[in-house]
């Protein structure tokens, strides 16, 4: 089903009809799947092709929109585990608040206020609720920050 389904959309949005998927029409494509973009799209889906294009053709095929969609890349890439721990140490190493100069400190974990940086630099709008539900779902020992190994957690549970 869910096969069926990546299918559709890609034939859906490769509106040339041509096998790929340029990377207007992938944007076009995650916008209407309702994932939420940010402000500069044109960095978006610069982004999207970095991650996805593996071939480097500046459009994906089927099989790299299926991977994209199913989070194959990044479970399959090798050295994901290492790479997640340097998305975590930067994380962590984010300012907890605008004008704050205490040093960050990754032994604490990611914060709300490390979160809630991460998201501006990313032009991802979320609200203070929208936070607390994500530092909650990841936190098991309820300390109110997420753990490398939370964070690790949580990442390759979103991917299956």
């Amino acid at each position: 089903e869910q096969e069926r389904q990546i299918r559709e959309a890609f034939d859906l949005f490769d509106i040339d009809g041509n096998g790929t998927m340029s990377m207007k029409e992938l944007a076009a494509a995650m916008i209407s799947l309702g994932f939420q973009t940010p402000k500069d799209r044109r960095g978006w889906t610069d982004y999207l092709a970095n991650l996805a294009d593996a071939d480097g053709s500046g459009s994906l095929s089927l099989d790299e929109f299926r991977s994209l969609m199913m989070g194959e890349m990044l479970q399959s890439s090798a050295g994901t585990t290492e790479q997640l721990a340097t998305v975590y140490a930067a994380i962590c190493a984010l300012p907890e608040a605008r004008g704050t100069a205490s040093a960050p400190d990754a032994s604490s974990g990611i914060t709300r206020r490390n979160l809630r940086a991460a998201c501006e630099q990313l032009s991802i709008v979320l609200t203070g609720g929208e936070i607390d539900d994500m530092i909650q779902e990841a936190d098991r020992d309820c300390d109110g920050s997420v753990s490398k190994e939370e964070f690790m957690r949580i990442l390759k549970m979103s991917w299956y």
